[in-house]
């Protein structure tokens, strides 16, 4: 971790915001998801699930990798960011965009509003877009995981678009497409083709690092990033130019070889480690096991229009659900363990490194609650899953009360890092 170029990094103040807006959007959300449990066994195009929907993947999930890439793309690939300036403005008006878009969708001020908010959060994509593109095209470290993350930001630029031309839809309808077909493929972008093209990218260098694995084969990862994006065009292409073909299965099994083979790669990280599993790696790496659920809920929606069977539709919000809170935010509670307390310990005492006594970045946080986190958070996702599987409300309610106890120890960490004086104390020696 250490040995990783940090001369470029960026300042704290740029990073952090990201962290904190997200921590708190993440325990709002779980409170949110608390009072929707009756619209969880309604239509996926409930205003309520829209919003819950829309806060997650923008407030809580992109809000946090926005910054987390703010602060690893220089670090990762040996160049210096574009603008600090530009990520600043880009936190405001994208935090803006969020809030006033899930108030839009919660209040069911479609008309009046919404574009408006959506204009702010696609503005936000251009200018993090911008920023990337022109701060990686500047490096010589360019490999399958930068491609990656080049290729996330395309998509990410797409789904910002597509999100956009919806919200105006509202206003002035102009869409002669089947506008579930372009909803579709507007939460595909986002959910593979932003966030998980991302999280593939990031993780395929923070992971092996972290593990302290060596002699990985990049070929898998070449694989992954042109499998994957083959598969996600294609699947784009069929449901807005041909509302959904039987071919769609067909395009599903494509991405899931492509994402084997980044999984295969993950797997020899994780088998090649010489370092043990922190609280950290383990929401990691437990959260690609989780990647399960949502590889079989996708693979029976993809198959509907074989079987004709409607009612398979179901599936989508415990489809979403599965993606949001079982793999992204498991992976996130535990890479800001291993992300956040480094940027802050960058800042604070590298300077000091063999001239004083100085915590590491795992003393900038409490292990425990850490810990109580990990364990209360995989009972969350217990009581959800079978609640589903039960049709069982009590359940749900119990895993979304679990999840706000889970935020809550996630958010009192986060702000011991940023805020704590306890870690000063060594520079006081």
């Amino acid at each position: 971790m250490f040995g990783l170029s940090t001369e470029r990094a960026p300042s704290p103040t740029l990073v952090v915001p990201y962290f904190i807006f997200s921590a708190i959007a993440f325990l709002i959300f779980s409170v949110l998801l608390l009072f929707s449990i009756p619209e969880l066994g309604l239509h996926f195009m409930n205003p309520k699930i829209l919003a819950l929907t829309h806060f997650a993947a923008l407030g809580w999930i992109s809000m946090i990798i926005m910054g987390a890439v703010y602060q690893l793309v220089p670090v990762i690939f040996e160049t210096g960011l574009y603008s600090q300036k530009l990520g600043k403005l880009n936190f405001v008006i994208f935090g803006l965009g969020i809030l006033g878009m899930v108030w839009s969708f919660w209040t069911m001020h479609f008309k009046n509003y919404l574009f408006v908010f959506g204009g702010l959060v696609f503005f936000a994509f251009l200018l993090f877009s911008f920023n990337i593109f022109k701060s990686i095209i500047r490096s010589n470290k360019c490999h399958f995981s930068g491609k990656l993350v080049l290729s996330a930001i395309l998509w990410l630029l797409l789904t910002g678009l597509l999100g956009f031309l919806l919200t105006l839809n509202y206003t002035f309808p102009f869409l002669k497409q089947d506008q579930f077909n372009v909803l579709k493929t507007h939460a595909h972008f986002g959910m593979i083709g932003w966030l998980l093209f991302l999280v593939m990218g990031v993780s395929s260098v923070l992971i092996p690092m972290f593990l302290v694995s060596h002699d990985l084969k990049d070929g898998f990862l070449k694989k992954a990033l042109y499998l994957c994006n083959f598969a996600l065009l294609l699947i784009s292409i069929d449901w807005l130019a041909f509302a959904g073909t039987l071919w769609i299965s067909v395009y599903f099994l494509i991405f899931f070889l492509g994402f084997s083979y980044f999984l295969k790669y993950i797997f020899d990280a994780y088998r090649k480690k010489l370092r043990k599993l922190d609280v950290g790696m383990k929401h990691t790496m437990i959260s690609f096991v989780f990647l399960l659920i949502p590889a079989v809920l996708a693979g029976l929606l993809s198959l509907s229009g074989w079987l004709d069977m409607p009612e398979i539709n179901q599936l989508i919000i415990p489809y979403g659900l599965s993606i949001f809170v079982g793999f992204f935010s498991n992976l996130i509670l535990g890479q800001m363990y291993k992300t956040l307390p480094f940027i802050l310990w960058l800042h604070r005492y590298k300077h000091l490194v063999g001239k004083k006594e100085i915590p590491m970045p795992k003393d900038l946080y409490s292990e425990q609650l850490a810990q109580w986190q990990y364990y209360i958070y995989l009972l969350a996702v217990l009581f959800f899953a079978l609640g589903f599987l039960f049709e069982k409300s009590f359940l749900q309610y119990t895993g979304a009360v679990l999840l706000i106890v889970t935020a809550l120890l996630f958010n009192v960490n986060v702000f011991i890092i940023v805020f704590s004086k306890r870690q000063r104390a060594f520079i006081e020696i």
